[in-house]
């Protein structure tokens, strides 16, 4: 292999390269169709063994009825005010237990290898560690809505998750020894592919369903044997084809057993072994040996288990897109007067006048009369996030989950959220609209628009591929270690000061973080910077936050690629951080028994805690989501963030909360969200997600057709930390970005790779672009 400087050398001005010398230069690269040996990568041996196991986890399916409490105990009963997991459950997956959604892990009762009942554990949370009696074999869980008498449907039991992880690790070796069928392999943990060989071989033909044998066509493509685990199996193949038939085998003998779906279960009682037959759609059309070549499928193990579907999901080209959950056409509403649409909150009502259109977007259907409801759709109490859903054929408006699968022939129109008893209320999608009658633009009266254009000039910082992440491993023990190795070596430049603890029987470390890259030179003699202000944790129980101001704090410091972009963030700003606001939320999340992501010790949201309009902020009271506490900074956490605050104010030009949100099918963006306070920063955070939204398209193919991966709502009426700063006369927002991977048709899951990858590239790109902003917004001020 010629070195580069060998290769410089056919190329000099003047020389005539040959054939030769140009195959050699081609030959001296990685071409992008080929895959790198695992031997070739720098360090792969340390990326094995730091990222080479997770947790396998399922989920599994939840029915409506209770599992007795008292005499056949642990038997089914027919109660509706329960959920119960539909089976009996292996307790190799009892290490830890999570569920995820709107209701409680109630009860889990404990079972022998024959079903008999041994004892059982209350748990009344949403994260359960079990202390599993050694004669266990096998559990079950019951679930309940918090208020414990509430009825529950299948519907609602359909909307939530149990993971239940096990005490098994999947390690490299695992994957290498037991995947035998896929040409690669892609880890949630790190997406590293992995070449482990030549892929399923096809060929010209089809396999007699009689006997399993090769029958001589020209008018199919069959696979050869593909060896498979007990599960259920999807199909997905290259448009213009369709599933003939696939053929069981056990042990490479016909299993007398044949499909002709695109979906079917394998029983390894039965059949480990199965072969494919595709056709075109007219299955009399011959197949050529070109026809053979193009062709492509992904057949994909759907189970519960992770580890299944890693070790069988076999790939001959990139994933097919999903249509799955394909909206058909973008639509806005064109209401001119806020009057057009009110929110009754009072009788759970959205009324609606004749004067507001739907803009398809389409330039076949146009615009469309908006129908007129003058009793008012109702907003089911059990919606809390609800998606406003328009239905093309009858022409009438519903309301939807937006947890739930979307709707064939139906658009959104816009989305609410709320919390407590509609004491919280957000309303997605819309410009103008009432809310118990009093028009929205009443909410904030400054009007102080500025024009933005982009403030990234040519630049935009791509991410590398960051590995997966874990959350349930996330505490602040951890944490602060993890921030510790980082500053080791840049104890010049920064400086880590402990602000107080939190209340409670037990006190956690706030910590502050500066970072300073001056020069140096005498304190008289330095440059003034601007400082940006970053908070994380403030709902503490929201990890990818958490995680990803550590990731930016750290690539902040070291900069390994000496990345351009990075270092102008780390020498024209100054920086002060609280990484983790709320620590008693990450590391505990309840008070009195309920749970939430949000609170503190004292049940309070901090988020709504600080001095903005906090009077005539309606939070539900004590135990509501959005509880504001007391009185304005009545919490130890918000006082902190306020007296850190008055003490950098005077440099201070940007303040950024990072948070996160959950992913769902109907919700309206998909990567990233931001709220400010006050129409002054609106434009500039219009124009950095419509280059978020872009770059995001082209990285991420699976997001490209859908709507608003970037987002930004005007917020003008919650005692938020933004809204406070904002008040002061500087750039101030929340940022929030997608812990969810919904749309991903290869891996669907939270904080995963393209997650965290996503997440950090948000980051960077928003300081970046804001920060410019923020600088000429506080030279401008009078």
């Amino acid at each position: 292999m010629k070195t580069k400087e060998d290769l410089k050398l056919y190329f000099e001005n003047g020389d005539k390269p040959t054939q030769e010398h140009f195959w050699s230069w081609l030959d001296a690269y990685w071409h992008k169709n080929e895959l790198i040996p695992l031997n070739q990568i720098q360090n792969s041996d340390q990326l094995i063994q730091q990222n080479s196991s997770f947790k396998d986890y399922i989920n599994p399916i939840l029915e409506v009825g209770a599992l007795a409490l008292s005499g056949s105990v642990g038997f089914p009963t027919g109660s509706t005010t329960r959920g119960r997991t539909d089976t009996f459950l292996d307790t190799i997956y009892a290490s830890q237990i999570e569920l995820v959604g709107e209701m409680l892990l109630q009860t889990i009762f404990y079972y022998t290898d024959s079903n008999v009942f041994i004892s059982k554990q209350d748990i009344n949370a949403k994260t359960f560690t079990p202390t599993i009696p050694a004669t266990a074999k096998k559990w079950k869980v019951s679930v309940y809505h918090m208020n414990n008498t509430q009825t529950v449907t299948q519907q609602e039991l359909n909307t939530i998750k149990i993971n239940c992880y096990s005490s098994e690790s999947i390690t490299f070796n695992n994957i290498v020894e037991n995947t035998k069928t896929s040409t690669k392999v892609i880890s949630e943990y790190n997406n590293f592919e992995i070449n482990l060989g030549d892929s399923v071989p096809m060929e010209i033909g089809r396999i007699a369903v009689n006997n399993g044998f090769n029958s001589t066509s020209n008018t199919g493509i069959r696979t050869a044997l593909i060896p498979m685990v007990t599960g259920n199996y999807v199909i997905s193949q290259k448009s213009g084809y369709k599933i003939s038939r696939v053929v069981f085998y056990k042990d490479g003998v016909f299993a007398n057993q044949n499909v002709t779906t695109n979906e079917f279960s394998v029983d390894n009682a039965t059949s480990n072994q199965v072969r494919i037959v595709f056709e075109k759609n007219s299955p009399t059309d011959i197949i050529t040996e070109q026809d053979l070549f193009d062709f492509t499928y992904i057949l994909k193990n759907i189970s519960s288990s992770k580890y299944d579907q890693l070790l069988n999901e076999t790939k001959k080209s990139k994933p097919l897109p999903s249509t799955i959950y394909t909206i058909n056409e973008q639509v806005a509403i064109l209401n001119t007067n806020d009057a057009d649409i009110n929110f009754d909150l009072t009788n759970r009502k959205i009324m609606i006048s004749g004067g507001a259109i739907i803009d398809t977007g389409n330039t076949t259907v146009g615009r469309i009369s908006l129908p007129a409801s003058t009793a008012g759709i109702d907003m089911p109490s059990s919606i809390t996030a609800g998606v406003v859903l328009y239905n093309k054929i009858n022409n009438t408006i519903i309301v939807q989950n937006q947890t739930s699968a979307p709707l064939l022939n139906h658009l959104i129109l816009f989305t609410y959220r709320y919390s407590g008893s509609f004491a919280s209320f957000y309303v997605t999608g819309l410009k103008n609209y009432c809310v118990n009658g009093v028009p929205i633009s009443q909410k904030d009266t400054r009007q102080m628009n500025k024009f933005a254009v982009d403030n990234f000039g040519i630049k935009y910082w791509n991410a590398p591929v960051y590995p997966a992440f874990n959350p349930l491993t996330l505490t602040s023990s951890v944490l602060y270690p993890m921030y510790d190795n980082v500053i080791a070596p840049f104890s010049n430049n920064v400086t880590k000061t402990v602000l107080g603890q939190t209340e409670g029987p037990i006190p956690y470390d706030i910590l502050r973080i500066d970072i300073s890259f001056n020069r140096k030179t005498p304190p008289t003699q330095r440059r003034r910077k601007p400082r940006i202000f970053v908070c994380g944790g403030t709902h503490g129980g929201e990890k990818l936050g958490v995680y990803t101001i550590y990731l930016f704090f750290k690539l902040l410091l070291e900069n390994p690629n000496k990345d351009e972009m990075i270092d102008a963030l780390r020498t024209n700003y100054d920086w002060t951080f609280i990484p983790l606001v709320n620590p008693y939320a990450l590391n505990i999340g309840k008070v009195n028994g309920a749970e939430s992501v949000r609170w503190n010790h004292n049940g309070v949201d901090i988020n709504r805690n600080f001095d903005y309009r906090w009077a005539e902020y309606a939070d539900g009271g004590m135990g509501s989501q959005s509880y504001k506490g007391t009185a304005p900074f009545s919490e130890k956490e918000s006082q902190l963030v306020r007296d850190t605050f008055n003490s950098i104010k005077t440099d201070t030009v940007l303040f950024i909360d990072c948070h996160n949100f959950g992913s769902g099918v109907n919700i309206d963006y998909r990567a990233a969200w931001f709220a400010s306070s006050f129409n002054t920063v609106q434009n500039a955070i219009y124009s950095l997600c419509d280059r978020l939204d872009a770059e995001i398209r082209k990285r991420y193919s699976y997001l490209a057709d859908k709507d608003l991966l970037a987002f930004s709502d005007i917020d003008g009426s919650s005692p938020m930390s933004q809204a406070w700063m904002g008040n002061q006369q500087i750039v101030a927002m929340t940022m929030e970005t997608d812990q969810g991977d919904f749309y991903n048709p290869t891996d669907p899951t939270s904080f995963n790779s393209n997650v965290i990858t996503r997440s950090l590239e948000t980051y960077v790109n928003t300081f970046y672009s804001l920060g410019k902003y923020a600088v000429d917004f506080y030279n401008s001020r009078t």
